[in-house]
């Protein structure tokens, strides 16, 4: 009885997460239903559930892009223009898998900084909220890493670790003088200090200018060919911050494009649409609003608010 009640709750999961992912719908009640399904079905079937939803998926993608090629669609090869938006940023696209677009902030150091926000209950016990004085500076917001359970990764404020630091792991650090840098954890950095002020670990995606082939890039091994929503944060040898992410794309397409726009260091975020998003923030008669990047992104507001999850956010310098 038990079995079969398992069963039918992930059936459930796997149909809601297709709707999802088709609908472009953005609730993180959705990602919490998935993790409290996990808890009851187990990581292995949540996971297979997700594969075989998105085997589904990028099968009808392929079947599409096919129809489009054979219409000799000249969308397919068009090309695109830079902008930039605000003083801060610029804003280019790349072409992914299927012909799939990939959104790329290529953000000045020198007019913001860069903050990290730990989530009241992932990767480890944080306010969850940007704290009051900064919200008035707020220009930019998107999400983190994996969850913790998941690949493990650590996570430390001021030289203190709320998570361990993981060995060989790909490792953002910003420090109190605002500098950004990415690297592998025990090969560019060895223990941790206060003039570390952020530090987060994900999988390693860029290292030193070249796609990291040797990480699985998905939270929990799903497969490797898998297209989904991916996110990353990379940096220039010039020390721009990039940020990118599309929807359906593989890691090694979100690589190449960040290496194009002369990404040397990049570490994933957080994947899955849904899970992972980019929002940019306006002010007007002392109230803040926030819209994604771009219309290809989930719904941002979320981090004007309490987040159970860990997320990235820039203030005006």
């Amino acid at each position: 009885m038990k079995k079969m009640a398992k069963v039918v709750v992930g059936a459930g999961v796997a149909v809601l997460t297709v709707i999802v992912i088709l609908n472009h719908f953005d609730s993180q009640t959705i990602p919490k239903t998935v993790d409290r399904v996990s808890s009851i079905i187990g990581e292995r079937n949540t996971l297979r559930l997700e594969e075989a939803g998105y085997g589904v998926i990028n099968f009808l993608d392929e079947k599409r892009f096919a129809v489009k090629k054979d219409l000799g669609n000249q969308a397919l090869a068009a090309p695109f223009v830079r902008k930039k938006p605000a003083n801060f940023y610029e804003l280019t696209q790349a072409r992914g898998d299927l012909d799939a677009i990939i959104d790329i902030a290529i953000i000045d150091l020198d007019q913001v900084d860069l903050h990290l926000v730990c989530g009241t209950r992932d990767p480890a016990k944080g306010s969850g909220i940007i704290p009051v004085g900064d919200k008035d500076r707020l220009v930019m917001a998107f999400s983190g890493g994996f969850q913790y359970q998941h690949d493990r990764g650590g996570i430390a404020f001021d030289g203190h670790a709320l998570r361990p630091m993981k060995k060989n792991a790909g490792t953002l650090i910003v420090f109190q003088d605002g500098r950004v840098v990415i690297g592998k954890w025990g090969r560019d950095f060895t223990e941790l200090s206060p003039e570390m002020k952020y530090v987060r670990q994900c999988l390693l995606l860029v290292d030193k200018g070249k796609f990291n082939d040797q990480e699985p890039f998905d939270a929990y091994v799903l497969g490797r060919g898998v297209r989904v929503f991916r996110s990353a944060l990379g940096i220039t040898k010039g020390g721009k911050l990039v940020y990118a992410a599309g929807n359906k794309i593989s890691a090694k397409s979100l690589a190449e494009a960040m290496m194009a726009n002369g990404v040397i260091s990049a570490i994933c975020l957080d994947m899955n649409y849904g899970n992972a998003t980019c929002g940019v923030a306006s002010h007007q008669k002392g109230k803040i609003s926030i819209r994604p990047l771009t219309e290809r992104f989930p719904d941002p507001r979320r981090f004007l608010g309490t987040n159970y999850r860990d997320f990235f956010y820039l203030t005006s310098s």
